[in-house]
């Protein structure tokens, strides 16, 4: 982990909307961590910028955020980094949510993929 970094961040795939005065877009989640999450985005945002980002598995996930950086990438996109602007309490539950589906959505994968996920995700068979 980086010096700057204060929290472990998860690598996750589920789809965001996120929300400004002047956009409104669905994104892919990258990474989520207790202090914030990361995303790709065709639009530069600029630092300090609040955004409101609605988890699109249930839309009742809602978070404000402000933008960390924002960095052109290879493909001409900007990788954004937002920092929450809510409570611990309220972006540990968030962090917990996400992850939870990011795990459920990699358990249907491997069954649809044929992986017996009792080995493979060390999970004991109950015969």
């Amino acid at each position: 982990m980086s010096e700057h970094r204060k929290f472990y961040r998860h690598p996750v795939s589920i789809p965001i909307k996120v929300e400004s005065t002047d956009h409104k877009h669905v994104h892919q989640l990258q990474n989520i961590s207790i202090g914030g999450l990361a995303f790709e985005c065709d639009v530069k945002r600029e630092k300090g910028d609040v955004i409101k980002i609605h988890v699109l598995i249930d839309q009742k996930i809602m978070v404000l955020g402000r933008v960390a950086w924002c960095r052109q990438n290879e493909m001409g996109h900007y990788d954004i980094g937002v920092e929450f602007v809510a409570t611990e309490h309220e972006s540990e539950n968030l962090v917990e949510e996400v992850c939870q589906v990011e795990m459920y959505r990699k358990v249907i994968e491997n069954i649809r993929n044929g992986i017996d996920i009792s080995i493979d995700m060390g999970i004991e068979p109950n015969y």
